[in-house]
């Protein structure tokens, strides 16, 4: 590959949480300048939180897309 040519990459993501996910993916070019390209993400869906001690409680099998 030429120094002026250029390449598609694709960066797949499993944001498995609802926050911001920052990253920065680095590339170590053979006979040339590396290359930092800065990632970001937004997961959907919501946390899962309780402020109760959750040993004390016993769901069983539950999904949380559902009520």
């Amino acid at each position: 590959m030429k120094s002026d040519e250029s390449m598609e990459i694709e960066v797949v993501c499993n944001a498995d949480d609802s926050t911001k996910f920052l990253d920065t993916l680095h590339f170590v070019i053979k006979e040339g300048m590396d290359v930092d390209v800065a990632l970001s993400a937004r997961g959907v869906g919501s946390t899962v939180y309780s402020k109760d001690n959750l040993e004390d409680i016993h769901f069983g099998t539950l999904y949380t897309h559902r009520s």
